[in-house]
């Protein structure tokens, strides 16, 4: 959204410099302008350089979720970078090119081992919703009722709470290499 603003403001810029005078008198505004354009311009260049430069410097085999422009979303194996294209590799070995400008987002793909993960998040998730709902819903006034209340009341409310939070938020590790 920034980057898209930041372009706005730059055509906006230029639009407005072609509109003052240029009979060879480079007012203030003009320069004042002018430099502006040239600095957002290569502000962006360098982030996106910096971006880029992560993606070169993946190791040869990693597995990235690649979205493309025109919508589309490619699980692959890094093969290399260069300045002008991002070359994968498919399942079977197919090397696929893709140029730079068409890519939108390069994710890291969630790795295999993660799903051991999400079991060990969503059994931990399991036992700190059982805990939390035994003491939620436990009422010491009331003695051993209070007690079958929080056992079978509170303790499966808890469970299930604690497993699906555990499931949801645990074991995701991909993370975004570009832009």
């Amino acid at each position: 959204m920034k980057s898209t603003i930041r372009i706005c403001a730059m055509v906006a810029l230029l639009g407005l410099t072609a509109s003052l005078p240029a009979h060879g008198a480079e007012t203030p505004l003009r320069q004042s302008i002018m430099r502006e354009a040239a600095r957002v311009a290569d502000e962006d260049n360098a982030k996106d350089a910096a971006a880029w430069r992560r993606v070169r410097n993946l190791p040869d085999g990693t597995r990235i979720v690649v979205s493309i422009r025109d919508g589309a979303r490619l699980e692959r194996r890094f093969v290399k970078a260069d300045e002008m294209q991002l070359t994968m590799a498919t399942a079977s070995g197919a090397e696929h090119s893709v140029e730079r400008t068409d890519v939108l987002e390069i994710k890291t793909a969630v790795l295999a081992g993660s799903k051991p993960n999400k079991a060990l998040f969503t059994a931990i998730g399991a036992a700190v919703g059982a805990v939390s709902g035994y003491f939620l819903f436990y009422d010491y006034p009331r003695g051993q009722k209070g007690i079958y209340q929080a056992v079978y009341v509170g303790v499966p409310i808890g469970l299930g709470v604690g497993a699906v939070t555990g499931l949801v938020l645990g074991g995701n590790y991909s993370r975004t290499i570009y832009p």
